[in-house]
């Protein structure tokens, strides 16, 4: 499985960063987070929430069963909110 690596910057930093991507001015490398939120709590929302991280697949049956389609989460946090 894969690793799905998050980011928590503020939302102003966030939408810097998706402009001077969409501008061509900044291309994010390999080791970036791909998902982003602006805060721990936020994060904590999505991990709980029955829409996160967390699918459901059709087993035989009929039943539901919850996969996670990810090995590992890393959470990546700033030290210091600017």
């Amino acid at each position: 499985m894969k690793s799905l690596k998050i980011g928590i910057a503020s939302y102003e930093k966030m939408q810097t960063r998706t402009m001077a991507i969409a501008q061509g001015t900044y291309t994010s490398g390999r080791s970036e987070p791909k998902v982003w939120f602006t805060s721990i709590e936020s994060f904590a929302r999505v991990l709980s929430d029955r829409n996160g991280l967390v699918r459901l697949k059709k087993c035989t049956g009929g039943k539901l069963s919850p996969r996670v389609p990810y090995s590992d989460i890393v959470l990546d946090i700033p030290i210091v909110m600017a």
